[in-house]
C-alpha cells in the first residue's frame, strides 16, 4: 500500500468471499506475489492501477491469483521469453529501479514447485496480467499433502488465502521429504 501511495498508483484487491486452502510453503509463495506486485508497481506509471484478485474455481478445484496492471505492457514477440532467466523486455528497463531479469524466472520456478502454473497475458501500451493457478485443498488434505519446495527444507502445512484479504500459514510444519 505504501509503494502504491508513493507512486500514486491505485491499488485494488478483490478477494474470494470464501477462504481457500492450497498446499505449499508460505515464504516461497509470498516471494512469488511480492515479485509480481513489485513488477506491477515498478512498471505502472503514476495514475495507473494495480489489482490483486483471488478467485476460486470450485469446478476445477483451483485458486487463481491474478496481478493485473495498467503498465507499459509486453509485446507479443517477447511474451514467450518473459519467464527465461536474465531476460528483460525491450523498453521495460526502469532506470531508477533496474532489475536483473531473474524475478519472473524464479517466480515461475517456485510456482512450478508448488505444482502450479504461472502465465501472462499482455497488450502493449495497455498492461499485463500475471496469473498464478494452484490446486485447492481442504485444510486436512493440505496438512497431509504439502509438497516439499526445497529438498530437506521444512514444509508449511497449508496456506490460506483468507476471505478477509490475508495470506497465512497453518502454524504446523511437516517433516521434510526424504
Amino acid at each position: 500500500q505504501l509503494f502504491a501511495e508513493r507512486k500514486r498508483v491505485r491499488f485494488e484487491t478483490q478477494w474470494s468471499p470464501q477462504p481457500c486452502w492450497v498446499t505449499g510453503d508460505l515464504e516461497r509463495l509470498e516471494e512469488v506475489f511480492v515479485n509480481l506486485l513489485g513488477n506491477a508497481f515498478k512498471f505502472t506509471d503514476s495514475g495507473g492501477q494495480v489489482t490483486l484478485a483471488v478467485n476460486v474455481d470450485d469446478a476445477q478445484q483451483q485458486v487463481r491469483v491474478a496481478v493485473q496492471d495498467t503498465d507499459i505492457g509486453i509485446s507479443e514477440a517477447e511474451l514467450p521469453h518473459i519467464f527465461e532467466r536474465f531476460y528483460q523486455a525491450e523498453g521495460g528497463q526502469d532506470t531508477l529501479t533496474p532489475g536483473t531479469g531473474i524475478g519472473l524466472a524464479l517466480a515461475a520456478e517456485l510456482v512450478a514447485l508448488h505444482e502450479g502454473i504461472l502465465d501472462v497475458t499482455s497488450v502493449l501500451g495497455e498492461g499485463s496480467t500475471f496469473t498464478v493457478t494452484l490446486a485447492l485443498a481442504s485444510a486436512p488434505e493440505a496438512i497431509e499433502g504439502a509438497p516439499a519446495v526445497r529438498r530437506g527444507a521444512p514444509r508449511t502445512a497449508a496456506v490460506l488465502f483468507g476471505g478477509d484479504g490475508e495470506l497465512e500459514a497453518v502454524p504446523q510444519a511437516l517433516t521434510p521429504q526424504t
